[in-house]
């Protein structure tokens, strides 16, 4: 009863030689050559012994099992996190391109209105300077036209104010020789789609 089969009992005997009741000591197993951990106390009343032991490795195996589950949970879960976190990163990527896109493309619709408004005000600027007499037909239905605007050398020159000629068919306006004349050059400025010199 002094000691495990499968230790030596130098270790046990040393044990009790220092502390005879009770105390701890290591030794090695004889069976598998590792350390093991052991503690023994005295019966009282006896000369007996009782002695537990525990290989020093056995901890450490209970330690890692309990690692299993919790490992086994834990990757996927950050596997799948790491993939949520992909996606939303591409998610990212592709609104941060879209809205670069769109600010790209709202700086060249502002670039086109700025650029609209600045031919406008050159045209508003010429139309209304221009010794010229010049004028704004509207093509209707029907082989139809009818003024839009005289500018001021144009009511200088013709004598008929704009605002009270614009909307008006040109033969409301004019003689009907004149208007006819006109309508025939502006149907063929129509029909060739281009700008066309006359007298």
């Amino acid at each position: 009863a002094g000691r495990p089969r499968q230790v030596p009992g130098a270790g046990f005997l040393a044990a009790v030689a220092a502390r005879s009741e009770a105390g701890t000591y290591q030794g090695v197993s004889a069976a598998t050559g590792e350390t093991v951990s052991l503690a023994y106390r005295r019966l009282p009343g006896h000369t007996a012994y009782v002695i537990v032991g525990m290989e020093r490795s056995v901890p450490r195996r209970a330690w890692l099992r309990g690692l299993v589950l919790p490992l086994a949970l834990a990757i996927p879960a950050a596997l799948a996190l790491f993939g949520l976190t992909q996606v939303a990163l591409a998610q990212a990527r592709r609104e941060s391109a879209a809205l670069a896109a769109l600010r790209e493309e709202t700086g060249r619709a502002e670039a086109a209105e700025a650029a609209r408004r600045a031919a406008d005000a050159r045209y508003r600027a010429y139309f209304a300077n221009a010794s010229e007499g010049l004028f704004v037909i509207a093509v209707r239905g029907g082989g139809d036209f009818a003024i839009e605007e005289l500018s001021p050398a144009n009511e200088a020159i013709s004598g008929l104010r704009s605002a009270a000629v614009a909307g008006r068919p040109l033969h409301a306006v004019l003689p009907a020789a004149e208007a006819d004349r006109l309508a025939a050059r502006f149907a063929a400025c129509v029909a060739a789609r281009a700008p066309i010199a006359y007298e």
